[in-house]
């Protein structure tokens, strides 16, 4: 799983702010210089860097994305109105810190914002929509959980503080290739995920990238669990009704059920959305 995917899946579901969807200000930070040119290589590898000591860069970066990083989304139901170009058209950007700053990464997010605005003439505002979600909630009604599913006795706190230490007293994984299951974390594969110390609302989160909708937790448990579950290799557009790959592994929505002892419910929920409403392609440099 990339890091990018990693990142998501550790990122709790939250409605956004706002604040979001407010457009820069005059005096919101600002990069002291743009590079922005259309990437004609035709490669599918890109990426974004945000901690280079002086500059901010995407390369080969469709807008899209960059308007999801901007904006700090962490799902395609976040952000309505992009027109298809969005998507196909890549672009090399490049926007430098004012001299002798050192940005953090909501400022960067500010400035990247700010360069939206200006050169691509984004406008967006925000507007609540219901969309097709999934409920997260206890599958038996004895609230009995599943067989890979245990509360954690982990103080991630205490353990990062005292410089992440291996442990031999994290129970080993019955689903990961090494046996071994992330002390306060997760490692999540496209047919099996293992998670120390993780809460419903991170679980949740992990659930939302591979279903690609909202998971709301509607568990009602409180505190972290180790979760170990596996499943067969899906296509998960297509909800429960996908076709599973050939396997002896469950989908992963027999999973989550038989596994831990949870169930995804599919739910109309209301959620605030990023609207665009113009963007044009960028100003020459």
């Amino acid at each position: 799983m990339t890091n990018r995917c990693a990142l998501l899946f550790s990122a709790a579901l939250a409605c956004l702010s706002c604040a979001h969807a407010q457009s820069p200000s005059e005096t919101a930070p600002q990069f002291e210089v743009t590079s922005i040119k259309q990437n004609l290589s035709g490669t599918t590898e890109s990426g974004m860097d945000h901690n280079l000591r002086d500059r901010f860069t995407a390369t080969n970066m469709p807008l899209y994305f960059l308007i999801q990083d901007a904006y700090e989304l962490h799902g395609d139901y976040q952000l309505a109105g992009a027109p298809g170009w969005t998507w196909d058209k890549a672009y090399d950007v490049v926007g430098t810190y004012p001299g002798g700053s050192s940005p953090d990464l909501q400022e960067i997010h500010l400035m990247e914002r700010r360069l939206l605005a200006d050169r691509f003439g984004l406008k967006l505002h925000s507007e609540q929509r219901e969309i097709a979600a999934y409920d997260l909630v206890l599958a038996r009604t004895d609230e009995k959980l599943g067989p890979q599913l245990h509360k954690s006795t982990m103080d991630c706190e205490a353990w990062a503080a005292n410089g992440r230490p291996k442990t031999d007293t994290v129970p080993k994984s019955p689903v990961s290739p090494s046996g071994e299951r992330p002390v306060c974390g997760q490692v999540a594969t496209r047919t099996w995920l293992s998670g120390g110390a993780r809460t419903m609302q991170e679980l949740a989160g992990i659930l939302q990238a591979m279903v690609e909708r909202p998971v709301i937790d509607k568990t009602g448990l409180s505190g972290a669990y180790d979760v170990d579950m596996r499943w067969a290799r899906t296509d998960l557009q297509a909800g429960e009704a996908a076709t599973t790959t050939s396997s002896d592994a469950p989908s992963l929505f027999t999973a989550v059920e038989e596994q831990l002892g949870l169930k995804l419910v599919p739910q109309k929920e209301k959620f605030e959305v990023l609207v665009i409403e113009h963007i044009q392609p960028p100003t020459p440099n």
